[in-house]
């Protein structure tokens, strides 16, 4: 297996050339210094190609500019090939020649691609970097990337991992509530940007590791603020790229930061959070991070309660008390969490599913209202179509009950239950 790091300056083509090698939209392309912060990995038959933060700033001296730069000798250090990217209609700057001299320093294989070249911009100055290979290309309108990817030997009909093979694990919640943490703690490396000042994350970043004998892949995503707080696009973009993750996990795991809950009461956030997680109908777990700063071992029951007080859907989710940073239980949790997933895949023979409906049909809780047949559609998520008799006369307390029986009767009680009920004929 290889690595190919695609390194450069910022703002100059880096994730417009990473969407194009790996042929998915994964990267955010905005028109802004310094958007990327993290690394994002897309494995396309033997390949890895690697798309890495910016060397914008070798003077900064703040949090996240230093843990940029950590970031950066990691996926040096790791890479076999660098496609080093510069941008053609501005020529060579002295950030250029200093990152040329590191990478010819690791006496590794390095491409020169001289990007935004649309407009026929001859970059000749390129040649002065003394790299063998160079491409010319335009990553936004798709000019030259055939060529990179027969260079790479990267065949255009090269599978992508096979995901059924793996779960996906989707990290949601607030900025600063220590997702980042628990990603890189799950990886046993620090991979992740991790700084204190919210917000660092801004895409959403796939990694894949083994807990507990499983396969899963990692989706750290963006903290989401209160929708009244975002104004800015990259921001909206963020925001937009952490749901479609949730919406396409298997599993979402909700970070709450602990010492946020107060007096037992959830932020009203951390609510709107939840919903979108219940509107996905995924396996959900709820981690309350920085466990040593609240002091709790386990989740006190008051901030239990009140999470299925305020949010009924929830009220039978796992919830955990963890330390990101300290590595404390967060294995523990995912494989905790994967063993709830399971129940997702549960089969319920159409027999055995009507008993349960002539038990409800004599429990005397329906008036005017008889529960014909019912049948489960789908697995993963589980939906049951009950066909009823006098559906007009069924209450939503009533809808409440069937849904509480059949998940005791089938022990699928932490998992997402959906029921649909149809007028019999």
């Amino acid at each position: 297996m290889r690595k190919i790091a695609i390194v450069g300056r910022t703002n100059v083509g880096k994730s417009a050339l990473f969407n194009r090698l790996s042929k998915t939209r994964a990267a955010i392309v905005f028109d802004r210094n310094g958007v990327t912060r993290d690394v994002r990995e897309v494995r396309i038959g033997d390949t890895i190609f690697a798309d890495t933060p910016g060397m914008f700033d070798y003077s900064a001296n703040t949090d996240i500019a230093n843990e940029i730069c950590r970031i950066l000798e990691i996926v040096i250090s790791e890479a076999d090939i660098f496609l080093f990217v510069i941008d053609c209609s501005v020529g060579i700057t002295t950030n250029d020649k200093k990152i040329a001299e590191m990478l010819r320093k690791t006496n590794k294989q390095c491409v020169v691609i001289c990007n935004k070249c649309d407009k026929l911009n001859i970059c000749d100055e390129a040649y002065e970097l003394g790299f063998d290979e160079y491409f010319y290309t335009s990553a936004e309108h798709n000019i030259g990337i055939d060529d990179v990817v027969n260079f790479l030997g990267v065949h255009n009909n090269a599978s992508r991992i096979d995901n059924e093979d793996y779960i996906k694990i989707a990290v949601l919640g607030r900025p600063n509530a220590g997702k980042s943490t628990i990603i890189n703690s799950l990886l046993g490396k620090q991979r992740r940007v991790v700084c204190d000042s919210p917000g660092a994350t801004r895409e959403t970043s796939y990694d894949i590791c083994k807990v507990g004998g499983h396969n899963i892949v990692l989706v750290d995503t963006p903290g989401v603020r209160k929708r009244a707080r975002v104004v800015d696009d990259l921001e909206r973009l963020s925001v937009s790229c952490a749901v479609r993750a949730c919406r396409e996990a298997d599993i979402i795991l909700f970070i709450i930061d602990s010492c946020s809950v107060n007096g037992f009461i959830l932020d009203r956030q951390d609510l709107i959070l939840l919903n979108i997680c219940s509107d996905a109908y995924k396996t959900v777990g709820v981690v309350f991070n920085k466990a040593d700063l609240s002091g709790w071992k386990v989740v006190p029951k008051d901030v239990v309660m009140s999470l299925g007080n305020s949010f009924s859907q929830m009220c039978n989710v796992p919830v955990f008390a963890v330390c990101g940073k300290n590595r404390t239980d967060v294995n523990r949790t995912i494989v905790s969490i994967i063993d709830v997933y399971k129940n997702c895949h549960v089969e319920v023979k159409t027999s055995e599913l009507n008993k349960l409906v002539q038990t409800i049909n004599n429990s005397g809780v329906l008036h005017n209202v008889k529960i014909k047949y019912a049948t489960q559609i789908s697995i993963n998520p589980q939906r049951f179509l009950f066909f009823v008799s006098g559906i007009k006369n069924l209450l939503s307390s009533q809808k409440r009950y069937i849904k509480k029986v059949l998940q005791e009767r089938f022990e699928l009680s932490q998992v997402p239950v959906q029921i649909i009920f149809r007028q019999s004929k």
